[in-house]
């Protein structure tokens, strides 16, 4: 079989410079670090290209690294206190939110029924947490490590739900079915998401791994030894 490529940082600053918002990086750039080979490459692609940038406003252009502890499991404390350890390591500033459950505007994780959609509910809160992450400390744009696999995953799980929506539920439009966008607006949410407003206007993320495919991040991230 043969070895796959990894990520060489000409081709992540192409990337990367595509999915520039139309009002550019802001004052920071927050990057969704889960701890998993993904998000670090991201990390360190990102840093390594903002780092040997010959514009000088990249060059200086700070990163925040921002993790979620979704606090559903004993152990996730373990997940949280190893991503600050790498982020450290890397001279890369974190913060670290941990979900408090049955504390507005999070769900109490023991009500009825919360189980059967403990995924959609982890998902939304990670969401509003990392959003107010960003509020707080000047973020407007925020990185994540979705690659090539997930769109994929993504655009066969749209489309299978587009034709169940012919049987009578809820379909999907052909921009949905095109599949993740590599620049978007955050925006303003709804009541089952959660609600951002104007806030979630003004904000954007980005994905600049959506071209690669895991196999290569997983080479990048043997290659570079992170």
């Amino acid at each position: 079989m043969q070895k796959a490529r990894k990520v060489t940082g000409r081709e992540f600053a192409r990337y990367f410079l595509r999915c520039k918002p139309p009002a550019g990086w802001g004052k920071r750039i927050g990057v969704a670090y889960s701890g998993g080979v993904d998000s670090t490459c991201l990390l360190f692609l990102l840093k390594r290209f903002l780092q040997k940038s010959s514009d000088p406003t990249l060059r200086s252009l700070p990163i925040l690294a921002i993790h979620v502890d979704h606090n559903l499991r004993p152990a996730s404390h373990k997940d949280a206190e190893h991503c600050k350890d790498w982020a450290q390591k890397h001279s890369i500033p974190i913060k670290v939110e941990t979900v408090a459950w049955g504390n507005h505007p999070f769900p109490s994780h023991t009500q009825p029924g919360f189980n059967s959609k403990k995924e959609l509910y982890a998902r939304n809160a990670r969401y509003r947490a990392i959003f107010d992450v960003m509020k707080a400390n000047d973020v407007d744009v925020l990185l994540m490590a979705h690659h090539l696999d997930d769109q994929l995953e993504t655009a066969i799980m749209r489309r299978n739900r587009s034709q169940l929506g012919k049987a009578g539920k809820r379909q999907v439009t052909p921009i949905g079915l095109a599949g993740m966008r590599h620049c978007r607006r955050w925006g303003m949410g709804d009541p089952w998401s959660g609600i951002y407003g104007l806030e979630g206007m003004s904000r954007w993320i980005c994905r600049p791994l959506l071209n690669i495919t895991k196999k290569r991040l997983v080479q990048t991230a043997q290659d570079e030894r992170l």
